[in-house]
């Protein structure tokens, strides 16, 4: 009678310990997704930034340099990783590879070069093009 009373603190230092793993174990892998998350949203604010930018120079070693910068040392879990940039035409290409809670993990971004007052230019020319074929079409007719 006297060794069944104490059953329950026999498989509660069994389970408690495990518990406890699992619950450290979720919290690094919490700490894992979010150095995921922070890399690749930080890839692609370098990327585009850098797409957006006019000045000569713009391009993947100006991306590169600003990429460092935009990094920084926010993780938690996680140095600084490595990365290269690239350009493909009218596209610039950051690929990197860092770890993040102990596993690596590879992260990319890609942004296009746009020129927006380029493009509100061009839309407001076709505008009043359009305007002015209207325009000379509604004479033709009268």
């Amino acid at each position: 009678m006297r060794g069944q009373k104490a059953y329950m603190t026999v498989e509660a230092s069994f389970v408690i310990p495990f518990v406890l793993f699992l619950f450290a174990g979720l919290i690094r892998l919490a700490f894992f997704q979010y150095d995921r998350c922070a890399y690749d949203q930080d890839a692609y604010i370098a990327c585009f930034r850098e797409s957006l930018r006019k000045e000569d120079g713009a391009g993947a070693a100006e991306l590169g340099k600003r990429a460092q910068e935009q990094f920084g040392g926010k993780y938690l879990m996680a140095g600084t990783p490595s990365m290269t940039a690239t350009e493909q035409g009218r596209w610039l290409i950051l690929d990197g590879r860092g770890s993040a809670a102990g596993w690596g993990t590879l992260f990319s971004a890609r942004a296009k070069r746009i020129d927006p007052p380029a493009g509100i230019r061009k839309y407001r020319r076709l505008g009043y093009i359009a305007n002015r074929i209207m325009d000379a079409a509604e004479e033709a007719m009268k």
